[in-house]
C-alpha cells in the first residue's frame, strides 16, 4: 500500500513551475470555510479541477484515487477541447461553449499545457461529407465561429497535411487541446499547495452516513466529511448504485497513440477519415482512432475490467502500427515518427449521453460529477461544483444534468 499525500517528482516539478499569482490564489483562506471538509473521489481532470477550486476557496479537501492521478480516462484521452458539434439539448452545447472560455480564465492562474489552433475536419465519402456540412450549418445557428473553407485555405493552416482530393474542409476556429495528464497534475499540485491531501492508491468501496457526516470507506481507511464528491468516471456507477442511484453507463474504449517528440509540423487539430491527430507543444503527436475496438472474442476478453493498457507490448504495437498507417495518409511526416505510448481510453458515458452533475436528491451531501466531455468541461465544472457545494446554491446552467433524472 502506498499512501501518498505528496504526488512525487512529476508534481513537484509542476508545482515549482506555478506562477506567483497561482500560488497566491491557492493560499487565500476563507475563514468561514476553513472548517468545512469535503472528500473528492477520483483524481482525473474533473476531480482535480473540483479539488483545486474547493481548496482555493479555503475548505479542507481530501482526494481519494483508486490507482494514480490521471491514470485512466484523463491520461488516455485525445484531450480535444471543443464545442464543435451541435450537442443536444442546446444547454449541453452552451455548457461546452462556456467551458472553452473557462480554460482561458484558468490558464491565467495556472500554467496549463493548452494549445489553441482550431480544427480541420473532412470525411471520406460523399454522404458523410454532406452530413458534416449540414452539421456545420446547424452549429453556425448557435453562433459558433465554424465554417467550410477551401482546400487552399486549409493547406495554409496545416501545410504538412494531405487533404487528398477533398475540396471543402470544415474549420472550427476556437478548438484546442490540452495535455490532460499534465493539467491534472498541475491542478492537484496547486490544490496541495492550498492544503489539500491527495491519497492513492485508495479505492473507495462504499459511502455511508455516520451522524452528521458522510464517510468514504476506502482501502486506505475511513474518511469522514461534510460532503463527498464522486468524480470517479466509469467507477462512479458502482458507488452510485450503493446509494440507490441508477447511474448506468456505456463506456466505450478508444486506442490513443502518442509518438516521441518531433519538430513542430501541425498547429490545428486534424479530424480525418478514421483518425484524430494533434501535436502538443512538447512535440509529441497524439493520434486517436475513430472506430472502436474490433468486435472479436479475443478483444472482448481482454477488454473486460476496463484496462488502460493492452495485455502485451506486442499487441499494443500492432494497434499502434495499424493506427499510424492510417494517420500517415493524412500527415505523411508521421512515417518517421516513433511510438512512445499506446493507451486505451474508457470514456465515462451516462446512458442518455448527458453529464451527471449535482447533488443526489436522496442524499444532498453526496455530489456527482460524471461525464464524457470531461476534458472540455473540467475547468467550468470545477468552478461551478465548488460554488454549489460551498455556497449552497443551485446554478441554473446545470439544471438539465442533475442526478435526479436517474432515480426511478
Amino acid at each position: 500500500m502506498r499512501r501518498r499525500t505528496l504526488l512525487g517528482a512529476s508534481l513537484a516539478t509542476a508545482l515549482a513551475a506555478l506562477s506567483p499569482v497561482a500560488l497566491a490564489a491557492g493560499n487565500r483562506q476563507n475563514n468561514t470555510l476553513k472548517n468545512r471538509s469535503i472528500v473528492v473521489i477520483g483524481a482525473g481532470i474533473v476531480g482535480a479541477s473540483i479539488a483545486w477550486h474547493l481548496s482555493n476557496r479555503g475548505c479542507k479537501v481530501t482526494v481519494l484515487e483508486a490507482k494514480a492521478p490521471a491514470c485512466q480516462a484523463s491520461g488516455n484521452s485525445f484531450a480535444w477541447i471543443n464545442a464543435s458539434y451541435a450537442k443536444q439539448p442546446s444547454s449541453y452545447h452552451l455548457l461546452s461553449g462556456y467551458a472553452m472560455h473557462e480554460y482561458h480564465r484558468l490558464a491565467e492562474q495556472l500554467p496549463l499545457p493548452v494549445k489553441w489552433g482550431g480544427c480541420l475536419e473532412w470525411m471520406g465519402n460523399t454522404a458523410a461529407q454532406e452530413a458534416m456540412v449540414e452539421s456545420i450549418r446547424k452549429i453556425q445557428t448557435l453562433g459558433s465561429p465554424t465554417w467550410m473553407i477551401d482546400r487552399q485555405r486549409a493547406q495554409a493552416l496545416a501545410p504538412a497535411a494531405n487533404f487528398g482530393k477533398t475540396e471543402e474542409i470544415a474549420y472550427c476556429a476556437l478548438d484546442g487541446t490540452v495535455d490532460a495528464k499534465a493539467a491534472t497534475e498541475i491542478l492537484l499540485a496547486s490544490a496541495q499547495q492550498a492544503g489539500a491531501t491527495i491519497i492513492y492508491p485508495a479505492p473507495v468501496t462504499g459511502i455511508s452516513r455516520r451522524g452528521g457526516q458522510l464517510v468514504a470507506n476506502s482501502s486506505a481507511g475511513e474518511f469522514a466529511a461534510d460532503q463527498i464528491v464522486v468524480a470517479a468516471g466509469t467507477g462512479a456507477t458502482r458507488l452510485a448504485s450503493s446509494n440507490g442511484l441508477q447511474l448506468a453507463q456505456r463506456p466505450t474504449p478508444g486506442v490513443i497513440v502518442t509518438t516521441k517528440p518531433i519538430p513542430p509540423v501541425l498547429k490545428p487539430i486534424i479530424v480525418a477519415p478514421g483518425v484524430h491527430i494533434h501535436q502538443r507543444a512538447d512535440g509529441r503527436v497524439v493520434i486517436g482512432e475513430q472506430a472502436g475496438a474490433p468486435a472479436t472474442d479475443e478483444h472482448r476478453t481482454y477488454l473486460q475490467g476496463f484496462p488502460n493498457r493492452h495485455p502485451t507490448p506486442e499487441i499494443a504495437q500492432q494497434h499502434a502500427a495499424r493506427i499510424l498507417a492510417i494517420a500517415e495518409r493524412f500527415l505523411p511526416v508521421l512515417a518517421k515518427a516513433e511510438v512512445e505510448e499506446v493507451g486505451i481510453g474508457w470514456r465515462p458515458m451516462p446512458m442518455d449521453g448527458l453529464p451527471v452533475i449535482g447533488r443526489d436528491p436522496a442524499e444532498p451531501g453526496l455530489y456527482f460529477a460524471v461525464m464524457h466531455s470531461g476534458v472540455t468541461l473540467a475547468p467550468l465544472v470545477g468552478r461551478l461544483a465548488a460554488t454549489e457545494l460551498l455556497d449552497d446554491i443551485s446554478i441554473s446552467l446545470l439544471d438539465d444534468f442533475r442526478p435526479e433524472r436517474l432515480r426511478a
